[in-house]
């Protein structure tokens, strides 16, 4: 929630934010459901009621998957793409002079790395690094590709420089390398010297038959061999059951009993696609707490 004064822009708390009547909305929109949609349609007519003069600028996802025609019947403000977030401040300084702005790129055909980065340390204590944007998998059940674009990296240089300014700021990390459950790819997290690992694959129903195109019990065996070989190498293993919250609960008890018997040290259980209220959230991990 930013606030404008002649100078410049300024950060709100959240307390602020519910007790006071903004000029400017900025809703940061997610589309991986139709949940999310909806949500996301919901919070921007919100903003709209609670001050209807204000300017009402939607992005992000949901914005993104929309056509031009789709936008324009939102009858909001001011659009803004998942590939030009860095230039907030200059769309909302546009919408202010009375301008409908649409700010959104073809990602399909976007080659470039948005690059923003982390400048000041506010109240929480962990903070993340992005390095990649997109997917180039196009699984048929998934939008990413269409939202986010193909895949891009970041600069290794900006990544550094990154790293480096937030030690400045005073986080303490401990750097963690994201793996499939392939012999190649947790080589290559000790390659990188790194002593934390974290593994993954899919276990749901559509992750097994379509992505993966194995049955419970080869997933499993390649889950729990993934396992001992970076335990055999002094690796501190996390480990996620990718699409956890489709996963059959019987199957997904049995698979993370498995994973937790070759040695892993920290189960992670990822709701993939966000269909989970924190109601159910909470009994899930109750199960699993009360079974693994």
């Amino acid at each position: 929630h930013l606030q404008s004064t002649p100078e410049s822009y300024h950060l709100l708390g959240e307390k602020e934010f519910k007790i006071m009547k903004q000029d400017v909305y900025i809703v940061n929109t997610c589309t991986v459901t139709n949940i999310a949609d909806r949500k996301s349609r919901q919070m921007l007519n919100r903003a709209k009621k609670q001050n209807e003069n204000a300017a009402i600028i939607a992005a992000g996802c949901y914005i993104q998957a929309l056509s031009n025609e789709e936008r324009d019947k939102l009858g909001f403000d001011g659009y803004i793409g998942t590939n030009h977030k860095g230039e907030v401040v200059e769309i909302v300084e546009e919408i202010l002079k009375g301008k409908n702005v649409q700010q959104v790129s073809d990602m399909l055909h976007e080659c470039n790395y948005e690059n923003i980065s982390l400048e000041e340390k506010g109240e929480h204590t962990r903070t993340y690094i992005k390095i990649q944007d997109g997917c180039n998998q196009f699984c048929s059940y998934c939008i990413i590709p269409y939202t986010r674009g193909r895949v891009r990296s970041r600069n290794p240089e900006d990544v550094v420089a990154e790293a480096e300014r937030m030690v400045e700021l005073g986080f303490k990390s401990n750097l963690c390398g994201l793996a499939r459950v392939l012999k190649k790819d947790i080589d290559a997290v000790i390659d990188s010297d790194l002593s934390y690992a974290h593994l993954f694959i899919g276990t749901s129903p559509l992750h097994r038959d379509y992505k993966l195109k194995k049955s419970k019990e080869e997933i499993l065996n390649q889950a729990i061999e993934a396992v001992e070989y970076a335990k055999d190498h002094g690796i501190t293993v996390e480990f996620s059951a990718e699409d956890a919250t489709r996963t059959e609960l019987n199957y997904l008890i049995e698979f993370y009993k498995g994973v937790e018997g070759a040695g892993a040290d920290i189960i992670n259980v990822p709701d993939t696609v966000g269909i989970l209220v924190p109601s159910t959230t909470r009994d899930l991990i109750r199960i699993l707490r009360k079974k693994i």
